[in-house]
């Protein structure tokens, strides 16, 4: 997959509104460092997300692995592509209008 060069990927902090949180959402997060291969971590309010979100998985090599937690962030290292690939799966019925999942880029 191309990497896109949007607004988005140049922040340092990012906010994504998730409405009607249901099924699952699966995210790939590219960042400035993405274009230039370098790696990086991104550090997640945990806090917020939990309001909305009851499992949350990393995705890495084709495996998922839960990282689903009660700390108040979640760090993750970029993969080998530059990226973070994360699985957001909502809960079965509706129990909130929307989740918040707020990140920051770390330099490594």
């Amino acid at each position: 997959m191309a990497s896109v060069d949007s607004n988005v990927t140049k922040c340092a902090t990012v906010s994504v509104m998730w409405y009607y949180p249901r099924d699952n959402l699966t995210l790939t997060i590219e960042t400035s460092f993405t274009k230039k291969q370098r790696p990086y971590g991104i550090e997640i309010d945990n806090d917020e997300l939990l309001k909305g979100i009851p499992h949350v998985y990393r995705i890495l090599d084709g495996q998922e692995t839960e990282i689903t937690t009660t700390v108040k962030s979640i760090i993750q290292k970029s993969d080998n592509n530059f990226q973070v690939v994360l699985k957001l799966q909502g809960p079965p019925k509706l129990v909130a209008l929307h989740a918040d999942i707020n990140y920051k880029v770390i330099e490594i």
